[in-house]
């Protein structure tokens, strides 16, 4: 399908009877839960709002995030594996090729990605005072390993600031969600 974008993927689903699509942000965050919970997979176009990512990975709903390009901004990539919770489409198949994608991830598979995306959901959440594990931890953990890493050990730690300014952005683009715990 020449030509074809996340946009053009989202209204060819739009018109095929097994998809739900809604455009219209709904007004109650339960109301939302509630459709994540009632659903097995949760579509998110790469580089929009994926504000309900992490909501939909801690209802159990898998995210499926539509891109043709490198990933290369998810939050905590350094220390998060998203592959082993979420599944990467292209558009260039449109709705048969999404569907063929979803249809070949076995139950065993699926039950993995929905488990990971479940746990990992502690990870990418902010408190109003940092708690083991979470966003403010990982976020740390991610600077810790990039300086021992990728780091020469040494110099003015401008390699350290640039690494915490991009990190802090990949986490707030996504806008994880806050917990007052």
């Amino acid at each position: 399908m020449a030509g074809q974008t996340p946009s053009n993927l989202i209204e060819e689903i739009s018109d095929h009877p097994e998809f739900i699509v809604e455009y219209e942000p709904v007004r109650k965050k339960e109301n939302k839960r509630e459709k994540f919970k009632n659903s097995r997979f949760c579509l998110f176009v790469y580089g929009s709002d994926m504000t309900w990512m992490v909501e939909a990975m801690a209802s159990g709903c898998v995210p499926v995030v539509i891109t043709d390009r490198p990933l290369q901004d998810l939050p905590l990539m350094d220390v998060v594996d998203w592959s082993e919770m979420a599944v990467f489409v292209g558009v260039k198949g449109g709705v048969k090729g999404l569907k063929r994608v979803l249809d070949g991830i076995e139950k065993s598979r699926y039950e993995r990605l929905v488990e990971s995306g479940v746990a990992a959901t502690q990870h990418l959440v902010w408190n109003a005072e940092p708690q083991a594990h979470d966003a403010f931890h990982m976020v740390v953990y991610q600077l810790w390993l990039r300086q021992h890493t990728e780091g020469d050990g040494g110099g003015d730690g401008g390699g350290f600031i640039m690494d915490l300014e991009a990190t802090m952005w990949s986490i707030w683009k996504t806008q994880v969600p806050t917990t007052d715990r």
